[in-house]
């Protein structure tokens, strides 16, 4: 049988995905071949015809049968280019425009792709069309472009479909029309073809063309983002971050922002560095307990009945008064409600600020520390200042504040503005973690723990861990989990890391995902093994990726899927988990159906 005869529907409608593999290629059923190891010897006969030299250049592309070789597989490519067969001009010229195999060469790209373009070629056309379009190796023509693209689309071909609706919604070498532009849209979408899927989605999100349909919209984004397309996932984030179309989910969005952004797509990086920055900004607040992420308990009796901004203006007007007879506790409330914009007041960090230096200097220990922070991260008004940072620490310390001790440590730690020196960074906790300050105390237990600066060990820091969880503190919660289990004390584990994963703890999430896996002090569940796992994996735990991949891998509760499986496992891998990296050696050494033992 001749894959790619004369007679072959192929001939006109293969998709050229040498660079993306045999699936893509969709050229299982004609590479008849027996898969290489490293036992075997494979006997490459000489082709005869040019439809054989195209067969024997797609196996070399895709490994199969022989060893993977893009540059042997440019050579019989080649071949079967220069007597004249479409397809191979076109798998040629696609490897020049993407420097496989071949240089990189965009002119000898363009010539290729006019050959078989002109046999007609739709692939070819389509990809002739946006080079035009682009000016990529070639003068930016957007008659040409418009020539090559309508006539691949003509014959169906969902890539110029989708290209053509880009032309008419933009007037790009056509006409501007939107209908015009939704029709080839719609045409490709029918395909599978998901930036038609997410163009499509756009003009329902925008109102444009159509009736506004966030639902439909969404809908669209996530067929996108089911073939993995970085733009559909990155818009259905956007959908789930601004709940339009789906239930609000600020997790969800990061999680398909993460996956657009691992492919590097620049939107998503930046929006992931958005969020961040805008959660750090929304930490630094006051708090009794915690400077870094203010909550006063004062707050909530200073705001009730302030619904309307004229009782705002009323609360803010009483507060600058005392604040500017240097009363320590309104000038750090007024900092607060002008770092919230709430009362009435628009937000301003620079003014907020302003309060917080007045509240410090009336000697307010919590507006000591948080003055202390704002120069050690150059924040609200003030430069990045080390040394001025300390000082103002140090003045809450000595008012015995735990917050101020808690940063003390860190400082010393650190060597930021004072000396580095771990004994006194444990002097400092040790004050802290007495006044039952969490944060203290789930650090004093870490450093135990791992014997950092302190002779280990793992009673007192189990102790300490504890007095954190027993004031609903997570991390507490979850490192005193994680201390049960390391003792083998499973079931006493398990309530600690449920209260931690509760409250976000991605952590102790996917601690209880694997004692669900293995049946470690609850009953053995798959599936539920399955959902923590993937919350704390998409909360880029590795060890939690590692073990999904695993799951995947070996079909453990879920579908065996090798793509989901090296998916997890290289994500894992990135964040240096030694045993996925190990595993994902072992694949990549001819581990048939990714099997194998792990």
């Amino acid at each position: 049988m001749k894959c790619f005869g004369r007679n072959s529907g192929a001939l006109r409608t293969v998709i050229v995905g040498i660079l993306v593999g045999a699936a893509a290629l969709g050229l299982n059923g004609c590479l008849t071949t027996q898969t290489a190891t490293p036992e075997t010897t494979v006997t490459v006969q000489p082709p005869s015809t040019a439809y054989e030299s195209y067969n024997l250049g797609l196996q070399y592309a895709t490994g199969q049968g022989v060893p993977k070789d893009y540059e042997t597989a440019a050579k019989h490519i080649r071949d079967a280019a220069d007597l004249g067969l479409e397809q191979a001009q076109t798998a040629l010229g696609l490897m020049y425009e993407r420097g496989r195999g071949v240089p990189k060469d965009l002119t000898a790209a363009r010539r290729l792709y006019e050959q078989a373009a002109e046999q007609g070629n739709a692939i070819a056309q389509q990809r002739l069309g946006r080079l035009y379009l682009l000016g990529r190796g070639v003068e930016k023509n957007l008659a040409l472009a418009e020539k090559w693209i309508a006539r691949a689309a003509a014959q169906g071909n969902a890539a110029a479909e989708a290209i053509f609706g880009h032309m008419y919604l933009k007037g790009a070498g056509v006409s501007h029309n939107t209908k015009t532009a939704l029709m080839w849209f719609r045409r490709a979408a029918a395909k599978g073809h998901g930036p038609a899927n997410v163009a499509l989605g756009l003009l329902y999100a925008r109102g444009k063309a159509v009736a506004r349909n966030d639902a439909k919209a969404a809908e669209l984004f996530k067929q996108a983002a089911d073939k993995q397309d970085v733009r559909g996932q990155y818009y259905l984030g956007l959908m789930h971050e601004l709940g339009r179309g789906v239930a609000k989910n600020t997790a969800e969005a990061v999680r398909l922002y993460q996956l657009a952004a691992a492919k590097g797509y620049a939107k998503a990086n930046k929006k992931l560095e958005a969020l961040s920055k805008q959660r750090r900004e929304n930490d630094f607040t006051i708090t009794e307990d915690n400077p870094a992420n203010p909550k006063t308990p004062n707050i909530a009796d200073a705001l009730r009945g302030t619904e309307t901004a004229n009782k705002g203006v009323v609360i803010e007007k009483a507060l600058r008064e005392k604040a500017e007879a240097n009363d320590a506790p309104s000038a750090l409330l007024l900092g607060l409600l002008y770092l919230r914009g709430a009362g009435g007041v628009e937000k301003n960090t620079i003014e907020a600020g302003h309060w917080f230096q007045r509240a410090a200097e009336a000697g307010s220990a919590r507006g000591q520390v948080v003055v202390g922070l704002m120069f050690l991260k150059g924040e609200f008004g003030v430069a990045k200042n080390n040394a001025a940072a300390a000082r103002w620490i140090k003045r809450a310390a000595a008012q015995d504040d735990p917050s101020g001790h808690f940063y003390l440590a860190l400082l010393h730690l650190k060597g930021q503005g004072v000396t580095k020196d771990t004994t006194k960074a444990i002097e400092a906790l040790r004050h802290a973690a007495s006044q039952d300050y969490a944060k203290a105390q789930v650090l004093l237990s870490t450093m135990l723990q791992m014997g950092k600066g302190i002779a280990p060990n793992h009673k007192r820091a189990a102790a300490w861990a504890r007095r954190a969880a027993e004031q609903n503190d997570a991390k507490g919660a979850s490192l005193y989990g994680m201390l049960l289990a390391k003792e083998k004390r499973f079931r006493d584990a398990v309530p600690w890391l449920r209260q931690a994963s509760d409250k976000g703890e991605a952590a102790a999430t996917g601690m209880l995902g694997w004692f669900y896996l293995s049946g470690n002090g609850v009953g053995k569940n798959a599936a539920e093994a399955e959902k923590l796992l993937r919350r704390s994996a998409n909360a880029n735990i590795s060890t939690s990726q590692f073990l999904l991949g695993v799951m995947y891998l070996q079909g453990t509760g879920v579908p065996k899927n090798c793509d989901t499986a090296r998916h997890w496992l290289e994500r894992s891998a990135k964040g240096n988990h030694a045993r996925a990296i190990n595993l994902l050696s072992k694949l990549e050494f001819g581990m048939a159906g990714c099997g194998g033992a792990v």
